[in-house]
């Protein structure tokens, strides 16, 4: 038994329209909704590397603003380092960079967005450090390649190709501490591409 949904009577099965008040009888076609496609967005290398962690949002406004310029010192411990053992001793360059790294790790207790970028920072210079080494390894080992002992002085293509080994190593730390300067200076707590994964643990009270 069957009731007409507008005014209730009663019809058979199979009537399209009543034969009271006129209404369609028929039951509604469901419609079927459009397909959605989701566009793949095909992101590049640079943009891969990055996009890495970002924790602002976890910081407290003031904390980041009153921070910046610390948190900017840290990083430039590493260039520090790159600066004075690159002319004298790399000893000297690890305890100015030292320095340049107190500040932020003893005012890091207090505050999380310093506390970030100084584990950020002391990373950058571990970094820095190990490249160095590796760096002036393989340099000297293309030089003395290309050395002839017979000649008046060190061959010229030793000369270049070690220069150019070191710079392009030496690049890469002073890459990445850019982007951990700019970071500081537009106040996000955002890892350093490459490393930025790596975790030096400094003691806090938060």
């Amino acid at each position: 038994m069957a009731f007409c949904p507008k005014c209730g009577t009663e019809y058979t099965e199979g009537t399209r329209f009543c034969g009271v008040c006129g209404a369609n009888l028929e039951p509604a076609a469901q419609e079927t909704p459009a397909p959605t496609y989701t566009p793949i967005v095909n992101r590049s290398f640079f943009d891969k590397l990055l996009d890495t962690k970002d924790v602002t949002a976890e910081c407290d406004p003031a904390d980041i603003q009153n921070n910046k310029v610390v948190a900017i010192l840290g990083y430039c411990a590493s260039f520090a380092y790159l600066l004075l053992a690159w002319f004298t001793v790399s000893m000297f360059g690890v305890i100015l960079a030292a320095g340049f790294l107190i500040a932020p790790i003893l005012m890091a207790k207090n505050s999380k967005f310093l506390h970030f970028h100084a584990t950020q920072a002391i990373t950058l210079l571990l970094t820095t450090i190990i490249v160095q080494i590796f760096d002036g390894t393989l340099s000297s080992w293309c030089f003395l390649l290309l050395f002839n002992p017979w000649a008046a002085g060190p061959q010229v293509a030793g000369t270049i190709i070690s220069w150019l080994i070191h710079v392009v190593f030496m690049a890469i730390p002073v890459i990445i501490g850019i982007f951990g300067i700019i970071n500081a200076a537009q106040g996000k707590a955002k890892a350093l591409p490459l490393i930025g994964r790596i975790q030096v643990i400094i003691d806090s009270k938060k």
